[in-house]
Parts: C-alpha cells; structure tokens; sequence
C-alpha cells in the first residue's frame, strides 16, 4: 500500500513516500469519523426517526461511492486503460484503493451474514431433534469415535471426512445436553427455546466480528510510522528500488496467507477445548440428559407437588436388609449443585466452602459402589475437587478473558479484506509478467475457504461458551422468553378490536358475491402504491429502449424494434384489468386518466405498425415521451399506500381474522333463527334502530362484546342487508 500505483511505485530509496503520507493522514481521519459515527448512533439512539435517517444517510452514501467506483473501473477498459495508472496522482490512487478495501469489506460482510442465516437454521434443526434422534446420534457417535481413536494419530489428521463427520456429532450432542443443563440451572420451562436465546447471543457476537475494531486501524498506522521512520534513518533496513518492489508484496501476500490459515484453526482448537473442559466439568458429569428428560416430560406434574423445588434423589430399598441401590435423578425446577449449596454452599459452578462441622464429609472416601442417602453431595463435592473445586470459566480463556478471541477473530477478517484488496490492487506487482490476474485466485480462495470453514465450526462454538454456565446473560433470556411467548390465536376474540363501521363492511363482505369478491381483490392489487412503483419503471425502462435506438454504438439496432412492443403490450394487460376490476366508471372521473387511456392503445398500434410501416418513429417516441408525466404520481404513491389502508384495506379486513368470526356468527344466527319458535322474524324497524345505534359508536368496541348471546337474549340484531337472505331460511310459526 505504500506504493504509487498496481505497477511500480514511483518512489525513491529514501524521503518520505507521498502515498504513505496520504495513508497516515486517511486512517487518522478514518478512525476520527468512526468515532464521532458511534458517539452519534448512541446520542440518536434515542430518537428513532433521527436512527433512521443517519442509515438512510449511510446507505446513499454507500450507493454514490459504489457508483463512482464503477465508474472508475469502466475507465480503466477503455484501449486508453494501460495509461489510466500513470496518469492518476498519489490522492486518487489512495482513493481507488479505498474504495478497494470497501469491495472486500462488502464480500466478507456478505459471506458472514450467509454463515450466521446458516448457524441459526442448524440451532433450529437441532431443537426440533426429539429423544429418539439424541438417541440415535449418541449411537452413531460412539461408532465414529471408535473408528476415530482406532485410526493411527497421522491418519486421525488426514482423515478429514471423518473428522468433520466426528466434531459434527459432537457438536449436536453438547447442544442437547447443554440444552438441557440450561432449562434445569436457570429454572426455564421446557418449552423455552433454546436456540432463540443462542440466536440473541449470536447477533450480538457477528456485530463485533463484522466491526473493525480500532486497534487495527491503529496496528496500521504505526506499521506506516515505523516504515516512514526507517525509510528516512542513515542505514534504512528495506528499500524501495524497483528490483525490491515484488518481492516484498509477494512475501507481505504469503506471511498474510499463512496467518488466516493458522490464527483461525489456533482460536477454533481453542474453542474446542474450552467446550470440552464445560462438558467435563463435575455439574455436568452429574447431569443426566436422561433423567433430565424424564423431568421435562413430568414438568406439569411436578409443579403440581408445591412451590419448593430441588433435585430429589430417591432410592429403590427391597428391604431393611438389603442395601441402597444407586441414587435415580429426578430433576425439577432446580439443579443439583444448588440442592447441594445448602449444605456445602456451593455457588451456581462449584464455588464450595464448607460449613463448620462437615469437614469430614468431603474427607471422606467413598471407593465403594454402593451407595447411602449422605453419600449424594459427597460424591459431587469429590468430584468437584478433582476438577477444580475453585473453578472459574472465564480462567478456561486466553488471558482470562474471552475478548482476545474475539479480537483475533476480527484481526483474521481484518487481514482477509487486505489481502483481496492487495489482489486486486497490486496484481501487477505480485505476479510474474505475463501472468493472467486469475493466477491470484488460489492466493485468495485457500484462505478464505480455510477462514469460513473455521467460523463456521467457531461461532457457534464461541457463542455458547460464552453465553451458558457462569457467563449467562440474563437480559438476553428475559428477552428471549418474551419473544417466546406465543400470540393470541384467532380463537382468542378478546384481542382482536374493531369498530362498528369495518364491522358492517365485513359484513357487507361476507355477503358480496364470489365475482364481486374477485374485482374487490384486484382493485386493491392493480391501484395500490406497489403496482404504481411497477408502472413508473416499466415506463422509465420504456423510454430507456427507445433512448437507445439513437445510439447505434450502444445497443444492437437488429433487436430493438423487436422489443419496443413488449411493454406497451404489458400496459394494455393494465388497462383492460382496471376496466374489469374498478368498472368504466373509474375512467371518468378525471381527464388525465381518459388522456392516459389514448397515449396506451396510441402506443401500442404504433409499436405494432413501426414493424412494418417505416417513418413513424419520431411519432410513436413523442406517444411515448408524454408517459413520462406518470412519473409525477410517484409523490402521490404514500397518500394512495396510506389510502389503501386506511378505506379498503380496513373494509376487507374479514380475509384473515373477521372472515371466520363472521362465518361463525352467520351459522350461529341461522341455527338460532330455525330454534327460535316466538318470532319468526326480526322486523325492518328493530333493525335500523340496531344500525343507526351502531353508527352512534365512535370508540372502538371489543370483539367479545359483539359475540350474539343466544341463551339469554330476546331477539338478534342484524344489518339490514342480511335479512333478505335470512328471511327465507326462518320458519313460519
């Protein structure tokens, strides 16, 4: 990067290097900017349309900088292309690269969001497994690892198939048992998801990964100081002849290569073993996933026994003279090591200091295998302090903290975005002459398919050991049990609130015939704001074709005239729908729909005629030109959006919720009209008394209170619509 330009930088064996005096002075502002941005988003945080419109900002800048990037690069294939670098000074070349490292930054974004849509499907896929499918991976896990630990050490290594298959598997087992661990030490029901709480954690952890972080900014800038200091000292370590130039861009692409090869799989194999070293923990060495199902099944049942809760050892005795059997778990709403606490105050992951007076119990030996009632906490004391009775997780990590993880993980994308943008800027001066660009593609890809390979296994490892034991975040789980609980269903009528008025027109309805129906539907579609945004292209794309006639050297001329008459066709299919959806009436409201209706079938003839009529063509595009003003109904797209909502969207509102309560009420009404023996009918006065009431409502009314009581009730209130059709069905007294 401190050269001029991809080819030979045009820089002397000392002095300061312009380009790196550019760089210096870009992260300087780059890193002030990300600054003032996070200072901003947190201040604005508060205010949600002001959140908006900073994205809204960021978003129309990304878009200008793309374009201005493809404009460079449509520059750069022009015949004048190879005299493009020599020309460009130190500041836009120092801009192009930018732009560069922009791309790369985009690609490895996108390539994240793909893994973390891909981790949160296979979390999912997990939790639906049920106790037959654990089962069943628990069997064929124990084959793979005896096909595993039965291959030799170098073949265990080589074996890449199966050790993918084998790490799997183990992958899936430590998500149900853990799964499982978690429900019971943080007192959750069964049917809380777990996978929802990992997906939380996992958001929050691919934030962090996708943020550059400061310090490699800063990394850099001292890189860029230190070499300008040497470069201006009496014996300078490198110079920067051109003799020099490609080796050091070739061994600066090999040192990063072999780093995103090695840092990724250190981290992963790291994350491996803390995850092991969890598993085999004594809390979950005395966790039965067994026995924990058989909790999950009886979780109703046993909160029937009271509000006390804790893990009941219970003992199989076939008399006095018979010895106890070996304790059976049963577990409820609390975990073992907190029964234990009260006795031996053992914290939630094994913290234990002992009471004054049980010395001897954690003394005690305990080599036989039969077991006693007292002997329960002693066995899980022992085992406590055969795996570190003072145990903490976060010792389990680099510097005992999980945070270096996490940075070397963004230092690896880090270095990933500038090794493809040194691919891509600096290809001249990394290959030999006469080498294809292409020939960097194996520079680029091994790393990147070694990095994602490793992320993938990683994050979701990284995201648990960081979110379960001691380091569970509790806002995350009260969130995630929030979202959890589920939403009223359509039989649940107290939660749907309507006003009389979408009432009478869910009525009205229920009550239209099936052709009606149809023309309602279409108009909602053909009218709504969506369809005008589709017409406004098509006429932008329109005209766009027929720009292009007049440039011979952009377009193949042969085709053209071929394809002009497709999109005038697709606007007569427009107009023949709105006839037949909102009726000839629609039309003669205002002039400039009739005025929209000539320039359409005008169109349309004269595309068909220019095929074979020649002289015509400056008539059809000036048809054509005055469609643009269509493009002014763009700013009425959010009135006629909001239009829609508010009258006819409101009016059909029986398509998802009211269509059933209103089938319902209809049976009901029916059933209680043919029971009815008093009066046979319901008079036309009751019932316009009934309407006009309805109207007098203003606020909006529960659905529960429209509910007809047919056991006390005296009559039924109907719209007077209905009753034509009622009549019929009631018997005469």
């Amino acid at each position: 990067m401190s050269g001029g330009g991809p080819a030979a930088a045009k820089e002397g064996s000392s002095g300061y290097n312009d380009g790196e005096l550019i760089a210096v002075f870009t992260i300087l502002i780059t890193l002030l900017l990300h600054s003032l941005s996070v200072k901003l988003e947190k201040v604005l945080k508060r205010y949600k349309h002001l959140s908006e419109m900073l994205h809204h900002l960021y978003r129309e800048l990304m878009v200008l900088g793309l374009i201005s990037f493809g404009l460079f690069i449509l520059e750069t294939r022009t015949s004048h292309g190879a005299s493009v670098w020599s020309q460009k000074s130190q500041f836009e070349l120092m801009h192009i690269m930018i732009f560069t490292i922009a791309i790369s930054y985009t690609l490895i974004t996108g390539l994240l969001m793909w893994l973390s849509v891909r981790i949160s499907k296979l979390w999912d896929s997990y939790e639906k497994q049920d106790h037959a499918d654990y089962m069943a991976v628990k069997m064929q896990f124990e084959q793979v690892r005896q096909s595993f630990e039965s291959l030799n050490p170098v073949f265990r290594v080589l074996h890449i198939p199966l050790r993918m298959k084998y790490f799997k598997l183990v992958e899936q087992i430590s998500f149900h048992d853990l799964r499982l661990h978690f429900l019971h030490s943080n007192h959750l029901q069964p049917s809380f998801s777990f996978a929802r709480y990992l997906r939380k954690c996992k958001s929050h952890v691919m934030l962090q990964f996708g943020d550059i972080h400061t310090s490699c900014w800063m990394a850099m800038l001292v890189i860029l100081l230190v070499d300008m200091i040497q470069r201006n000292s009496i014996v300078p370590l490198f110079t920067y002849a051109q003799g020099l130039s490609k080796p050091f861009y070739q061994t600066a692409c090999v040192v990063i290569a072999a780093i995103l090869c090695l840092v990724p799989w250190g981290v992963l194999l790291k994350a491996r073993h803390i995850l092991a070293e969890i598993l085999c923990h004594s809390e979950m060495i005395d966790f039965d996933p067994i026995a924990a199902r058989y909790y999950i099944d009886h979780w109703k049942e046993d909160e029937e026994e009271g509000p006390e809760r804790s893990l009941s050892y219970t003992y199989e005795n076939n008399g006095a003279d018979k010895p106890a059997r070996r304790p059976v778990a049963h577990f409820t709403a609390e975990s073992a090591v907190r029964r234990v606490a009260r006795t031996f105050q053992v914290d939630h992951w094994g913290q234990t200091s002992l009471l004054p007076g049980h010395d001897d119990v954690v003394r005690e030996s305990s080599e036989s295998s039969e077991a006693h009632p007292a002997d329960a906490p002693t066995r899980l004391a022992r085992v406590q302090s055969l795996h570190n009775v003072e145990f903490s997780q976060m010792n389990l990590f680099w510097f005992n903290s999980h945070v270096f993880m996490l940075r070397m993980m963004q230092v690896s994308l880090f270095l990933m975005v500038c090794l493809i943008s040194l691919a891509i800027y600096f290809s001249a001066d990394l290959l030999p002459v006469n080498w294809p660009p292409l020939a960097m593609l194996p520079i680029v890809a091994t790393p990147l398919t070694v990095l994602l390979l490793c992320f993938s296994s990683t994050v979701p490892i990284y995201t648990i050991i960081i979110h379960v034991g001691q380091l569970v975040d509790l806002d995350i789980v009260i969130e995630a049990r929030r979202k959890g609980i589920k939403k009223a269903t359509d039989d649940d009528l107290s939660s749907v609130v309507i006003t009389p008025t979408q009432l009478r027109r869910a009525s009205t309805l229920m009550l239209m015939s099936r052709r009606d129906r149809i023309r309602m539907q279409l108009s909602i579609v053909m009218f709504g704001g969506r369809m005008q945004v589709a017409i406004c292209w098509l006429i932008l794309v329109h005209v766009t074709i027929m720009t292009l006639i007049y440039f011979p050297d952009l377009a193949p001329q042969a085709y053209l005239p071929y394809l002009t008459p497709i999109i005038p066709t697709l606007f007569v299919i427009e107009i023949i729908v709105k006839l037949y959806a909102a009726g000839p009436k629609f039309f003669k409201r205002t002039v400039m729909v009739a005025f929209d209706i000539t320039i359409v079938m005008s169109a349309f003839f004269l595309s068909i005629l220019q095929l074979f009529v020649t002289g015509i063509s400056p008539i059809y595009t000036t048809i054509v030109l005055l469609r643009i003003y269509q493009l002014v109904r763009i700013s009425r797209i959010g009135r006629i959006m909001r239009h829609q909502q508010e009258d006819v969207i409101q009016a059909s509102i029986g398509e998802s919720q009211i269509e059933m309560q209103m089938q319902r009420t209809k049976e009901k009404i029916m059933e209680a009209i043919a029971a009815e023996q008093r009066r046979s009918r319901v008079s036309v006065v009751e019932s316009e008394f009934a309407l006009r009431r309805a109207r007098s409502l203003s606020q909006p009314v529960q659905m529960r209170s429209l509910r007809l009581d047919f056991e006390g009730g005296t009559h039924i209130q109907m719209p007077v619509s209905a009753i034509s059709h009622s009549d019929q069905l009631s018997p005469r007294s």
